[in-house]
């Protein structure tokens, strides 16, 4: 829902400012600063010279061709929000500045939120997931268990913390199925991510390595255009500090040929902080906090 929402947000605010921008340049609407009949009379009714118009209206069409952009690559999202709510800020301080109605400013008072809301509301991985698996069967109907193979990470406690649980990964039939049961946690989001080595021994969970990254993309967010294979998500935990985290992928295999596919081997490593799915080289997660290495089960 939360990624709906902020779709459709990306979208009213592009449109608009094309609107504003492409048709109502030179026409006067009730939101122009001192009653001004175009675009350049407002620029200059704030004080500002002429030429300012085409800077700003260049930083803001862009920015609402990023915030479209964005619905298919998100790591623009963010850069873009953040540089629209910069400019609506601005505009709100004009109409301050030369002591408006405050009619004027609701246009950009709006937009000003909803960039914010765009650039900080943080998706639910977990129910999105959930949402584009309700076409999926049931796991227990799904796998043949004459060729079925399961692999656990048992989850313990790193860099001090009280965190534990466990990790299933089932394979049939060439899709990997992840259940991820975590304990221990403060609430709110942590990343969890595959990384390159099952070495857990270390007390800050190091000796891991880095995110498990095959083909030697950039982090990101799963299955958007650039993200590590080992690029889980975040995973969620309630107020008693338990989380839970369900997925699948044809993406992963158990002990199978493919180098980049096979996670046996890897470790599951769980982090303090959220994942941005933005920040090199991973995420800006924080710590990590529990680590458990990928062994075959049967």
């Amino acid at each position: 829902m939360v990624e709906y929402f902020k779709i459709a947000a990306q979208i009213v605010i592009a449109i608009s400012i094309y609107n504003v921008w492409f048709l109502r340049f030179n026409k006067p609407t009730i939101f122009r600063g001192k009653g001004a009949a175009n675009m350049k009379e407002e620029f200059i009714a704030y004080g500002l010279p002429s030429w300012f118009v085409g800077i700003i209206g260049f930083l803001k069409v862009s920015l609402a061709t990023l915030l479209i952009v964005g619905i298919f690559i998100n790591s623009l999202v963010y850069p873009a929000a953040i540089g629209m709510a910069i400019l609506m800020f601005g505009a709100i301080l004009m109409h301050i500045k030369v002591k408006d109605e405050l009619l004027k400013s609701l246009p950009a008072a709006i937009f000003l939120t909803l960039s914010l809301l765009i650039a900080f509301l943080k998706t639910n991985d977990s129910e999105v997931i959930e949402t584009k698996d309700l076409t999926e069967p049931p796991i227990s109907a799904t796998i043949n268990e004459n060729y079925n193979k399961v692999a656990i990470a048992t989850i313990e406690s790193a860099s001090e913390s009280s965190v534990n649980g466990t990790v299933e990964l089932k394979d049939s039939n060439g899709t990997v199925y992840l259940t991820a049961s975590i304990s221990g946690l403060n609430p709110g989001g942590h990343a969890i991510h595959i990384h390159e080595f099952g070495d857990c021994s270390s007390e800050d969970a190091k000796s891991a390595g880095g995110h498990w990254n095959p083909t030697n993309a950039d982090h990101g967010h799963w299955e958007h255009k650039n993200f590590h294979l080992g690029d889980i998500g975040n995973i969620v935990a309630d107020s008693n500090g338990y989380g839970t985290f369900e997925m699948n992928t044809k993406l992963w295999c158990i002990d199978c040929s493919d180098s980049l596919k096979n996670i046996l081997g890897k470790s599951i490593i769980i982090h303090d902080g959220e994942d941005d799915f933005i920040s090199q080289p991973s995420g800006a997660a924080g710590k990590r906090i529990g680590c458990g290495e990928i062994i075959l089960v049967n």
